[in-house]
C-alpha cells in the first residue's frame, strides 16, 4: 500500500514492487483493498461494491503484496475520476486459458467517471517508449501514473487493458496468472443454503447484481423489490400461506431513519397480527454503507432479530449470517465488527496507539484499525508517543522505527522505562526488511516486527496474538 499512486500529490512514488511470493487467500486480498477505501467512496456519494465470481479460486501462490498494490491503485484512480454513480470491483478467472495448476485471475475495476478518448484505446499500455498521448481528457498526470501501474504489473507477470468513453467512465481489467495451491473455488469454500429465501428492497443498479452474484455462491433464493410497500405485501402473503421466508434485506439508502424504524415495527406487528410470531423467525437486515454508520442502535434493540450488514458485503460476513438463519438463532444479529468468523468484544475496550510520521501511513493505519473494531489514537513522532502513553492505558503501540527526531527505537526504550511500559505490547513497523532492523527492534524492547506494506490480515494477526483474550 505504501507504493500506491497518490493522485493528489506530485511526489515521486516507488515503481518497484518487492518480490514476496507466498500462498494467500485471493478473496481476502481483494476484499481488504476494497474495504480500505469504502469510506472514502461513500463519503463522496459513490457506491463501491465487490463482486467475486463463484469460479474464482480461493488459495493461490504468487506476489500477494504486488497484487494488493495494483488493486489499490486502480480503486484510488476510479474514486478520483468518478463524481457520481458507482464503482464495481469484479474478480473471476479466464476459463478459456486452462493450464495445469495455474489460474489466470481477472480483476476489473469499472467506474462511471470522466472517461477517456475512445480513439486512443490501448495506446497507453502498448507504447514501450513512453510517448503515450492522452488517455484521459485533460489529465496527463493520470496517464503517467497509469504507465507506472503497467510497469508494476509487468513485475508480477500481469497485464492490463481498458475500455473507456468520454463521459462514460472506464473499465480497467488486469489479468495475472497464479499457481493454484488447491483446486478449491470460492463457491466450494462456503456452505450452501438452497432453502433460504431472502427479500431485498433496493433501488441500486449496483447492489442488486452483487446480491444476485452472492446468491449463486451460497445458493440461496432472492427476490427484489423497488420499495418497502411491495416487499411488505409479498412478505405478508408468504407468511399467510405458511411459505418459508428467512430474511428481508433493506438498503438503507432508500429510506430515512424514521421510515426505517416504522417499517421494522410494521413487520413485527404484521407477524403478530397473523398469530405467527411463534412460528416465524424473520431476520431483518439493514444494508448500510460502512462509512455512514448512522443507524440508531436503539432501532436494533426495539425490533426483533434486527441487525446491520455493512457494505461492501464481505462473503464471510454473509456466510455467518446465513448460518445463523439456517440454525434459526432467535436473537438479534449484530454484524458490526464481524471479521473472519470472529468478533472483537467491545466491552474489553482494546486500545491501540499508532505512531507514524507520514499522512498516508496515518490514514492507512486508521482505516485498518477501524475495520478491526479497536479504539485507537494516532500520533506523528516519538516524543509525542512517549508523552501520550503515560496519560492513557494503551494495550498495543504500533511504532514506526524510522521517525524524524526521536526514532522508534529510542521511543520504545523510554516507554519501557515508564511505570506501565512493561505491560504494553509494542510492534515495530518499517519498510526495511533487513534482518538487522528486526534484531535492532527486538533489542530496543519491541515485542514484534512488521515490514511494510502491511495488509489487514498481518496487522490483525500481530495485534491479537498479543491479546488473544480479546477474541471469542
Amino acid at each position: 500500500v505504501n507504493n500506491r499512486i497518490d493522485f493528489d500529490s506530485d511526489k515521486k512514488f516507488d515503481k518497484e514492487i518487492k518480490s514476496d511470493d507466498s500462498e494467500f487467500n485471493l478473496n481476502d486480498v481483494v476484499t481488504e483493498a476494497v474495504f480500505l477505501f469504502a469510506e472514502k467512496a461513500y463519503k463522496k456519494g459513490l457506491e463501491l461494491e465487490l463482486n467475486v465470481s463463484a469460479i474464482t479460486p480461493e488459495m493461490v501462490y504468487g506476489n500477494r503484496n504486488g497484487l494488493y498494490q495494483v488493486i489499490v491503485n486502480l480503486i484510488v484512480h476510479a474514486i478520483s475520476h468518478t463524481d457520481q454513480g458507482g464503482i464495481i470491483v469484479k474478480v473471476s478467472k479466464d476459463n478459456n486459458k486452462k493450464s495445469s495448476g495455474v489460474a489466470h485471475v481477472i480483476i476489473s475495476v469499472s467506474d462511471i467517471g470522466i472517461g477517456g478518448q475512445k480513439s486512443i484505446k490501448n495506446t497507453l499500455f502498448e507504447n514501450p517508449d513512453g510517448e503515450y498521448g492522452s488517455l484521459f481528457v485533460n489529465n496527463i498526470e493520470a496517464d503517467l501514473k497509469l504507465v507506472t501501474l503497467k510497469e508494476q504489473l509487468n513485475q508480477i507477470g500481469g497485464n492490463i487493458t481498458f475500455k473507456s468513453q468520454p463521459k462514460g467512465g472506464s473499465q480497467f481489467k488486469i489479468e495475472i496468472p497464479f499457481e493454484l495451491v488447491a483446486t478449491k473455488r470460492i463457491s466450494s469454500s462456503f456452505a450452501k443454503y438452497p432453502e433460504i429465501k431472502i427479500f431485498c428492497a433496493t433501488q441500486s443498479s449496483i447492489l442488486k447484481p452483487i446480491i444476485l452474484s452472492h446468491s449463486r455462491i451460497f445458493k440461496f433464493q432472492s427476490m427484489f423489490f423497488e420499495n418497502l410497500d411491495e416487499l411488505l405485501s409479498q412478505l405478508v402473503s408468504n407468511i399467510s400461506k405458511n411459505e418459508r421466508i428467512d430474511a428481508v434485506f433493506i438498503d438503507e439508502s432508500i429510506v430515512g431513519t424514521d421510515e426505517l424504524w416504522g417499517f421494522l415495527k410494521k413487520v413485527d406487528d404484521k407477524i403478530q397480527s397473523l398469530k405467527m410470531a411463534d412460528n416465524v423467525t424473520l431476520s431483518k437486515i439493514i444494508l448500510s454503507p460502512i462509512a455512514f454508520k448512522k443507524i440508531d442502535q436503539n432501532i436494533l434493540s426495539k425490533t426483533k432479530n434486527t441487525g446491520i450488514l455493512y457494505r461492501p458485503i464481505r462473503l464471510r460476513n454473509l456466510a455467518f449470517l446465513l448460518n445463523q438463519m439456517e440454525h434459526k438463532h432467535k436473537r438479534p444479529i449484530l454484524l458490526d465488527n464481524q471479521r473472519h468468523g470472529k468478533r472483537v468484544v467491545p466491552d474489553l475496550n482494546l486500545k491501540v496507539l499508532a505512531v507514524e510520521d507520514t499522512s498516508l501511513s496515518q490514514e492507512l493505519f486508521s482505516k485498518q484499525l477501524e475495520l478491526l473494531g479497536v479504539e485507537f489514537e494516532v500520533v506523528s513522532n516519538g516524543e509525542k508517543a512517549v508523552e501520550v502513553q503515560k496519560m492513557s492505558d494503551f494495550h498495543i503501540i504500533l511504532m514506526d522505527c524510522n521517525l524524524p527526531g526521536m526514532d522508534g527505537f529510542e521511543a520504545t526504550r523510554l516507554i519501557r522505562q515508564s511505570s506501565n511500559g512493561s505491560e504494553i505490547c509494542i510492534i515495530g513497523v518499517t519498510a526495511d526488511s533487513n534482518p538487522e532492523s528486526k534484531n535492532k527492534a527486538l533489542k530496543a524492547g519491541m515485542d514484534d516486527f512488521l515490514t511494510k506494506p502491511i495488509n489487514l490480515q498481518q496487522l490483525e494477526s500481530a495485534i491479537f496474538s498479543c491479546f488473544p483474550e480479546f477474541l471469542f
